[in-house]
């Protein structure tokens, strides 16, 4: 997944919520050596992760990974209650690791590519990473990255492509 990138593809529906409601709901989550067994370990031993996440209160899409100490946030992007969206990624890896460090992560909602891509550091995944949908990873769950409920939310198609889509 670090050297070729990937897309990923979702519908979503955000069910009747109130005025000011808040929680996240968790789109993606990619991670290895979550559990710190020696086959999800990366060369350097860290454990891996690229998670990506909606907050309610905020209305926008954020994503975190290794190394970083807080949250990207895309543009506000308002998900109607009650109606499906369509949520799709893309992960680009650096195209020459040596010179830069950052990859990139375009995101379009329902057709249409937000405004910008968020620059995030390289994720060094490992083959037997492992996928979360609906909820986040250990490190973000109990170290307070990701705060707040996760609501109910209803899950269609989704399909996860070992090739960046444009």
């Amino acid at each position: 997944t670090s050297t070729t990138g990937f897309s990923y593809s979702l519908w979503l529906r955000v069910p009747s919520l109130e005025e000011d409601s808040t929680g996240n709901i968790c789109v993606l989550d990619l991670s290895s050596n979550m559990d710190g067994s020696r086959e999800r370990k990366d060369s350097t031993g860290r454990q891996q992760f690229l998670s990506i996440w909606y907050d309610l209160m905020s209305q926008q899409f954020n994503v975190v990974c290794t190394g970083s100490t807080k949250p990207s946030c895309f543009p506000t992007s308002k998900l109607s209650s009650g109606v499906w969206h369509h949520i799709m990624l893309t992960y680009q890896p650096p195209k020459r690791a040596v010179l830069s460090r950052k990859a990139f992560i375009g995101l379009c909602v329902d057709g249409r590519a937000l405004e910008k891509d968020v620059k995030v550091d390289a994720v060094a995944l490992t083959r037997n990473s492992i996928m979360h949908v609906g909820v986040p990873n250990p490190i973000l769950a109990f170290g307070g990255t990701i705060v707040g409920s996760l609501p109910f939310w209803e899950l269609g198609s989704m399909l996860l492509l070992s090739r960046i889509l444009g």
